[in-house]
């Protein structure tokens, strides 16, 4: 939430607060976190706690990070029992306060479990070969940390954080798989990027995919029609990301 606060504010100030409070025979702890930052419109307050939603989004978006901060830090505070609140004004700043409970954190056990389980569950049929190899390409390096943790005990992966790196990976290494993010920040989008790579010959016929919160099945037949061998909307799962790549790669 600070990290938050320092990138969307430019003038103004970055107020940090915690306290105590009493209620009956309950004690909580506050933490608040206020700026003077840029907002959020109201109509962008709900998807900012969504995986992979960020308040400017699309391939002009002002703001680079993976929307993935909220998301996290509200199943932190739920895993303390806790609550986070968002208060903000469009051009005038934004504050998030949290509530924890000092005594028992009242967590809903049995749904815990249930999700834990539905996570353990296979979902690659298809085993996947630990001699592929992979190259993702993504401007944010918390979510190639991401990608690194889920995939390498399955193939051999390699990331990289702009075009121009990933341009050198391709002309050092063949790649059986390719992940490229349509937003890329500064340079060469996603689409460009790829359309280079299929200049390389070894590159011609390996599977490309595009990875993009552009999730209309227009915006995906788009992508299709441009290059791209495959597609994969965000906000998408780890289990989601495994199939696709045990449906390309042998």
């Amino acid at each position: 939430l600070v990290s938050n606060a320092i990138k969307f504010t430019e003038n103004g100030f970055i107020y940090l607060k915690a306290k105590k409070i009493v209620e009956g025979d309950s004690e909580s702890l506050i933490l608040s976190v206020e700026d003077t930052g840029i907002g959020i419109p109201v109509d962008k307050q709900e998807i900012v706690w969504q995986e992979f939603r960020q308040a400017s989004e699309g391939l002009n978006r002002s703001f680079e990070g993976t929307g993935l901060g909220l998301t996290i830090s509200r199943k932190y505070v739920k895993m303390l029992g806790g609550e986070i609140l968002l208060k903000s004004e469009d051009g005038k700043g934004t504050t998030f306060t949290i509530k924890i409970p000092f005594k028992e954190a009242l967590i809903d056990i049995e749904s815990l479990k249930d999700e834990a389980i539905e996570l353990s569950k296979p979902v690659i049929e298809k085993r996947i070969s630990s001699r592929s190899k992979v190259l993702y390409v993504e401007d944010d390096a918390v979510a190639l940390q991401y990608i690194n943790i889920v995939l390498k005990s399955l193939c051999e992966v390699d990331t990289a954080l702009d075009a121009a790196s990933a341009i050198k990976s391709t002309e050092k290494k063949k790649y059986d798989l390719l992940m490229l993010d349509i937003n890329l920040g500064k340079g060469m989008d996603g689409v460009e990027l790829m359309q280079r790579i299929r200049q390389n010959p070894d590159y011609k016929n390996v599977p490309i995919v595009a990875v993009t919160a552009y999730a209309s099945e227009n915006d995906k037949q788009e992508f299709l029609a441009k290059g791209f061998s495959h597609y994969l909307s965000k906000p998408f799962t780890s289990n989601e990301l495994k199939k696709l790549l045990a449906e390309i790669v042998v």
